[in-house]
C-alpha cells in the first residue's frame, strides 16, 4: 500500500502517480511503504521515477508489438508497410508501385502473398488496377460532388481527361413497373431506353442505363449518343430545365454483364446511383415532371465522391 507523504490518506497507484505529476518533476518526494512489518524512506527526484515509468512502458509495448507482428499473417505486413509507403509518398499518388515481381523480391514472398495484399488495398481503396499496365496509386482528383446535377461528361472534362461514349443499347421499350412508378407512367407506356459506356481517356469509368417517357420526347433515339449529350438534347431540342434530382447510392458487386461493360473483374465493388430527374418542360414552367430514371455503376477504383456541407447559422442551431 502507499501512503500520501502530505497526509494520511491512501491512494491506489494510480491516483498516486497523478498527485506526483500534479507536484513538478523536479520536486523531491517521499514514499513510505509497508513491506513484511518494516517501513522504509525513499527519496528521489521525480523526473527519475517518471523515467523508469515511461522507459519500462515502452519497453513492454514494443515487446507486445513486436510479437503482434511476428504472429501476424506475412500479407498484412505487406499491406501495412505499403500504406506507409504511400503516406509518406515514397509512392506517389496517380502513379505505379512496383511490379508484382519486384515486390515478390522486395519482400521475399510468394507471387499468392503480394497478390493478397495488393487485392486488399485495391477493395480498400489505396490503389486501382489497370490492365496491361499495372497498379496505380489512388488520388483524391477524380471526385464528383453528389449534390451535383452535371452530366457525366462534364464530370470528366473537369478531371482533365477526354470523355468518349459507347452506346451499348438505344430503343423504345415498354416500360417495367419500376421505372413506370418513377416516371409516372402506366406500366407497358413506351420509354426510350439508353445505355452508354463513358470513357475517360481510353478507360472505361462507369455505365449508365436511362430511361426518359417517350411521350415527352419522341423521336429522340434519333440522335448519334455517342456523340451528342443528352441532357443537351433535352434543353436545346425540347426546351427542358433540369430542377432537381432525387438519388440513392449504394455498393453492389460487378455481374459479368457489367464487368464485361467497365472492364473489370466480376464481383469487383462498384457504387451503384439511382437516381429520378425532375424538369420544367417549355410552355409548362410551372410544374415539375419527372424526364428522367437512371442506373449509374462506377468503377470504385477510379472515382470517388464527396459531399460539401456548409454549417448551418445561429438560428437554424437552436431548432
Amino acid at each position: 500500500m502507499v501512503f500520501d507523504p502530505r497526509g494520511s490518506r491512501r491512494l491506489d497507484m494510480p491516483a498516486y502517480l497523478s498527485d506526483l505529476l500534479l507536484a513538478g518533476i523536479n520536486s523531491e518526494i517521499t514514499i513510505y511503504q509497508n513491506t513484511n512489518g518494516y517501513s522504509f524512506c525513499m527519496k528521489q527526484k521525480l523526473n527519475n521515477i517518471i523515467k523508469n515509468i515511461i522507459k519500462n512502458i515502452t519497453k513492454n509495448s514494443e515487446k507486445g508489438s513486436h510479437e503482434m507482428e511476428e504472429k501476424a499473417p506475412k500479407y498484412y505486413l505487406i499491406k501495412k508497410d505499403i500504406i506507409k509507403k504511400i503516406e509518406a509518398e515514397d509512392y506517389i499518388a496517380g502513379e505505379t508501385i512496383p511490379s508484382e515481381r519486384e515486390l515478390m523480391d522486395l519482400y521475399k514472398v510468394s507471387r499468392i502473398t503480394i497478390r493478397k495484399a495488393v487485392d486488399e488495398l485495391v477493395m480498400e481503396g489505396y490503389l486501382y488496377k489497370v490492365q496491361g499496365k499495372g497498379t496505380y496509386v489512388k488520388t483524391d482528383e477524380n471526385s464528383h460532388d453528389l449534390f451535383a446535377i452535371t452530366s457525366c461528361t462534364e464530370d470528366v472534362i473537369k478531371m482533365g481527361l477526354t470523355p468518349t461514349k459507347k452506346v451499348i443499347v438505344s430503343q423504345v421499350v415498354p416500360a417495367d413497373v419500376s421505372r413506370a412508378k418513377a416516371l409516372g407512367l402506366l406500366p407497358g407506356e413506351n420509354v426510350f431506353r439508353l445505355g452508354r459506356i463513358l470513357y475517360a481517356g481510353d478507360e472505361p469509368l462507369n455505365y449508365t442505363v436511362t430511361s426518359l417517357p417517350y411521350h415527352l420526347f419522341p423521336h429522340i433515339e434519333q440522335h448519334d449518343y455517342a456523340k451528342e449529350s443528352l441532357y443537351h438534347t433535352l434543353e436545346t431540342e425540347f426546351g427542358v430545365t433540369l430542377c432537381k434530382a432525387r438519388r440513392t447510392i449504394e455498393a453492389v458487386l460487378a455481374t459479368d454483364e457489367i464487368a464485361e461493360y467497365l472492364d473489370i473483374e466480376e464481383g469487383m465493388p462498384l457504387i451503384k446511383f439511382g437516381c429520378t430527374t425532375y424538369g420544367k418542360l417549355a410552355g409548362n414552367e410551372e410544374e415539375e415532371l419527372p424526364v428522367e430514371r437512371f442506373h449509374c455503376y462506377y468503377r470504385t477504383d477510379k472515382y470517388k465522391f464527396y459531399i460539401d456541407q456548409v454549417v448551418p447559422g445561429p438560428d437554424l442551431r437552436r431548432k
